[in-house]
């Protein structure tokens, strides 16, 4: 069944998709000449729902990650960024055009744990960062739970994703995206608090082991 054009401008994630394909063609432009990338691992991003976690070293991280995942994929993934980011020039106004969800009081925010499931119960990806504030990319920092649990809940699978502290202008950023992993090992029955944070520093090593291996 054919949608209406007046019925695709009332819909939120249409908007989203078209104005998140349209800024990764400019991005990509831009990026190529004044934030040089590489990417290795393209081929590990999985089609549906997945969690996305990645270490965290600057504010264009967000970028770098746009500018790897398919264009094409509908609903557009959906980024997990504190408010102080809507407040950075241009960044700001990308993650509120991409429909990103606002997340207050670091993590502890009812409403965008439920936004992130109902995201990607819709069948897109959620972009997160679980450390939850920005490192030097040499060691992990105490990883949030709040990515494993939403995970979980909804049986998505977690797609590791390293990006190094050496970028920025004119200088090369090779981003590293590893093969997904389960939320939780097969057999975690009922896990508790204390499982789900197990879980988050596992997760957390491995990404920072993508990082030493490549």
């Amino acid at each position: 069944m054919s949608v209406k054009k007046s019925e695709q401008k009332k819909d939120p994630l249409i908007a989203e998709h078209k104005f998140f394909r349209l800024s990764c063609v400019v991005l990509r432009i831009v990026m190529c000449w004044l934030l040089p990338y590489k990417i290795t691992g393209k081929e590990n991003i999985p089609a549906g729902p997945a969690v996305i976690c990645i270490n965290h070293t600057s504010i264009w991280d967000p970028l770098y990650m746009m500018i790897a995942l398919p264009k094409k994929e509908f609903p557009s993934p959906k980024i997990l960024a504190k408010a102080v980011l809507f407040s950075v020039p241009v960044i700001g106004s990308i993650l509120r055009g991409l429909g990103s969800i606002y997340v207050a009081r670091d993590g502890a925010d009812i409403k965008a744990v439920s936004a992130s499931i109902k995201h990607l119960k819709a069948g897109g990806k959620l972009i997160i960062f679980p450390e939850g504030t920005r490192g030097d990319g040499a060691a992990a920092q105490e990883s949030k739970v709040g990515a494993v649990k939403i995970a979980a809940k909804v049986g998505a699978p977690i797609l590791p994703v390293y990006i190094p502290k050496s970028k920025g202008f004119f200088k090369r950023c090779r981003m590293i995206i590893g093969k997904t992993v389960p939320a939780m090992p097969q057999g975690a029955d009922k896990p508790g608090n204390d499982d789900y944070l197990r879980r988050a520093d596992e997760i957390m090593a491995g990404i920072y082991e993508l990082g030493a291996a490549g």
